[in-house]
């Protein structure tokens, strides 16, 4: 998400192509999630022997927002007023970010699921880097039961210079499995595209990964609580048309249950520099299970 990192992208405007929005590969077979067809199945036989064609023109046009039973304890994204605070650095730049609910949404291409506000502000002696994305994630997905990275809209900012972005996965990429299996999944593959959209133009990314759990362990919260901290790994390659470029990232998470995203780690594999790190600071709306 990255929130995976996070969960925006910020490739197509940076030398940087290492974000992959989160960093939420579906299977529709198990989504949880209601679909509105609009059609009436009409079954019953109509004996009369009237000529007229009775054509049943369904209207209904209504967008279907109901995710139904998208949940998860470790990044609950279905609970409302949530908001987590980050200390952040991105490309050496200090700064500050914030994670907070939006409520159902619903992606381009139909999925029902849930959004949020992803935003991230760098200060720099000579720039300014800063992101400010909406994330759409849901549980349908080909990799198992779990939550999926749908896609990312907002705006980026790069040496002061501000553009609207829009990044679609394809497939959506799982980014944390279901609550069940959680800690028992032992890692998953995967690899999808990303049409990334800008009015500098139109690039695509192919990502291909690797995740991997790591297991529990002990975290400090912002109040000085010890609760337990599940800890996976993203290794992954990415090709860029545009650039005609490929490169490798690695990035390490930390999920506490009941409230999200703590920590997280993005480097560049090839020159093992650290690309964006971020840690939670505060948080409200939330409870540590």
């Amino acid at each position: 998400m990255l929130s995976l990192v996070i969960a925006t992208l910020l490739t197509a405007c940076s030398d940087n192509p290492y974000n992959q929005g989160t960093d939420l590969n579906r299977d529709t077979t198990e989504s949880g999630i209601a679909t509105d067809t609009g059609e009436d199945a009409d079954t019953d036989a109509d004996a009369d022997s009237d000529t007229d064609a009775d054509a049943d023109a369904d209207s209904d046009t209504d967008a279907d927002t109901d995710p139904g039973d998208c949940s998860s304890a470790w990044d609950p994204v279905q609970k409302t007023g949530w908001v987590r605070t980050y200390n952040v650095e991105y490309m050496g730049a200090a700064g500050t970010g914030t994670q907070s609910a939006i409520g159902p949404a619903t992606s381009s291409s139909g999925e029902a699921g849930y959004s949020y506000k992803d935003s991230m502000l760098g200060d720099m002696a000579f720039a300014s880097e800063a992101y400010d994305t909406t994330v759409i994630v849901g549980c349908e997905g080909g990799s198992g039961e779990g939550l999926y990275a749908y896609e990312w809209n907002g705006t980026i900012t790069h040496y002061y210079q501000s553009f609207p972005i829009t990044s679609v996965a394809t497939p959506p990429r799982m980014y944390l499995p279901s609550d069940t299996d959680l800690g028992n999944k032992g890692g998953w593959d995967y690899t999808y595209t990303l049409a990334v959209t800008t009015t500098s133009g139109a690039d695509t990314l192919t990502y291909n990964g690797t995740y991997l759990e790591i297991g529990f362990e002990d975290y400090e919260l912002p109040n000085g609580h010890t609760v337990e901290a599940y800890r996976l790994t993203n290794s992954f390659s990415l090709t860029d048309t545009a650039m005609a470029a490929s490169f490798n990232g690695y990035i390490e998470q930390w999920w506490v249950k009941g409230i999200g995203l703590v920590k997280e780690l993005s480097t560049d594999a090839d020159s093992m520099s650290t690309v964006m790190s971020r840690e939670i600071v505060d948080y409200t709306g939330l409870t540590p299970e």
